[in-house]
């Protein structure tokens, strides 16, 4: 068995003594051993390894986490990056100097004082991070990215605690006993600290919504309708909603509706409770309410694409370009026009060679046709449906074929 396998080596007894021979060394992990160990990341890459981390998860589900959250991420680490990690390679360069020395750090006053000055400075900054840190969101119904991204954020905070109990130790003096002391306890009160923080089913207002107050009471009253209807939060009302609710504030059915995440069925089953938190909210506060329609700007009346085609035509453009352009079939414009020339606003002559038009018409004026099914069998691949239909329109027009009857209504 090889030893490497062994986890204690008590209660093992060898029968023979291990010779140089029983030794084997294998190159490839030798090598990959010796690489691990000259590349090893300092305290300060650790670090930033836990801004990372955390700053993927954030961007991976940002649909869910929120944008906003992610931007106040990336300040926490652009402040991080600039006030602790680069001025901590600053003091590397000195340290080592100091260490260099035969002088233990407790005896060296030069070494203390500087350490007495970095922990002041750190114990600053590493707070401002600390509290930053902790009020980073974490708000969202996806339970598994939530679980990662709590257990990413408290690691990121833990780190941060420490090294802010370890640093204020610093400011009294540096001891290598005090500090490991300092370090092992630290570890325990953040635990404590964790433990006795009573957090309720759903994080407190992200930094970016109009009404925290109110935001927290939407979401409290979602996660008791949720525990007392034996389901989920989202299933009440997603995060996303109660973001849209106190933004717009909407006090009736109407408005309800118009917010994402809420459609008929939220609106019987809870509408009522939610218009009236918020309604007694906003009266309270002196608030203005129905915000949405005011937000929106009204909608430009969508153009009539048949009168897009006929503006077309007398632009100057043939059918085909027309349909190129506008991403249709040729039939399609035929149609748009003809109606145009039913109604007498085109004339046929506008649309069609002349040549083509009095062949076309005197088929029509000779059968009497009214639908065009006899023009194609006559005319077959010549012409197709859509030029027959707009002569034929044009004649119905001037009373040279009867109206009625004939083609289905285009």
């Amino acid at each position: 068995m090889a030893l490497s396998r062994c986890k204690s080596f008590e209660g093992i007894v060898l029968r023979t003594k291990i010779g140089w021979s029983a030794v084997k060394t294998d190159s490839v992990v030798k090598n990959y051993t010796e690489e691990a160990e000259r590349n090893a990341p300092n305290e300060a890459q650790l670090q930033q390894a836990n801004f990372d981390q955390l700053h993927r998860t954030y961007k991976e589900h940002e649909n869910t986490l929120g944008t906003p959250a992610l931007h106040q991420l990336r300040a926490l680490a652009d402040k991080a990056r600039a006030e602790v990690f680069e001025m901590a390679e600053k003091f590397g360069p000195s340290l080592n100097q100091y260490f260099a020395q035969q002088a233990m750090p407790e005896a060296n006053e030069a070494l203390q004082e500087r350490l007495k000055k970095a922990g002041g400075y750190f114990v600053e900054k590493i707070g401002e991070l600390l509290v930053e840190a902790k009020a980073i969101p974490t708000l969202t119904d996806n339970k598994a990215v939530k679980k990662q991204a709590v257990e990413q954020l408290e690691a990121l905070q833990k780190e941060l605690f420490i090294k802010n109990a370890c640093f204020a130790k610093c400011v009294d003096g540096f001891s290598a006993t005090a500090y490991v002391r300092t370090k092992a306890d630290s570890e325990l009160d953040f635990a404590k600290q964790k433990a006795n923080t009573t957090a309720s089913p759903s994080s407190s207002a992200p930094r970016d919504v109009p009404h925290p107050a109110l935001f927290n009471l939407l979401m409290r009253w979602r996660d008791e309708t949720a525990a007392d209807n034996g389901v989920e939060g989202w299933g009440v009302l997603p995060t996303s909603a109660v973001r849209e609710l106190v933004t717009y504030l909407p006090t009736d059915t109407a408005n309800l509706r118009r917010i994402k995440g809420i459609g008929e069925v939220k609106v019987k089953l809870f509408g009522a409770a939610i218009v009236g938190i918020i309604e007694a909210y906003c009266k309270e506060k002196h608030l203005a309410v129905n915000l949405l329609a005011a937000a929106e700007p009204p909608k430009p009346p969508k153009p009539d694409t048949k009168r897009v085609s006929l503006d077309m035509l007398k632009a100057g453009k043939t059918i085909d370009q027309i349909a190129l352009e506008r991403g249709f079939v040729r039939g399609t414009i035929e149609s748009h026009l003809t109606q145009f020339i039913t109604s007498g606003e085109l004339d046929i002559y506008e649309v069609l060679p002349k040549e083509q038009v009095e062949e076309i018409s005197a088929f029509f004026i000779e059968t009497q046709s009214t639908g065009t099914q006899p023009a194609k069998e006559h005319f077959g691949e010549k012409y197709d449906y859509g030029v027959l239909r707009m002569v034929l329109a044009g004649l119905k027009r001037n009373g040279d074929v009867a109206s009625g009857g004939g083609d289905l209504p285009i």
